[in-house]
């Protein structure tokens, strides 16, 4: 029984049937490493969302608080400016 060897052209040279195995097992390999990479990303993309809608929150809520804070102002303006205006008429008048 004779035993021929069969040599395969490849992109990383000349590769015997045997060497076939190996590469299945580093494309193998490489397919698991991407796949842990790919899910690292996932929950990496995850957590900026998640990071972002919090502050997105944060600062409807500061918005909020200002606008409030503006509106109370705004009040508390008008009804000093209302006293002023009160005051000069009377004062006028007399």
């Amino acid at each position: 029984m004779h035993h021929v060897a069969v040599v395969v052209a490849s992109p990383w040279g000349m590769v015997t049937p045997p060497a076939w195995g190996v590469v299945s097992v580093f494309q193998g390999v490489i397919r698991m490493e991407l796949k842990a990479v790919e899910a690292r990303l996932r929950d990496e993309l995850k957590a900026s969302e998640a990071r972002q809608i919090k502050r997105t929150d944060e600062l409807r809520a500061d918005m909020n608080r200002q606008m409030a804070e503006f509106r109370a102002d705004n009040k508390a303006l008008g009804e000093k400016i209302d006293r002023l205006v009160e005051f000069l008429m009377t004062t006028r008048q007399t």
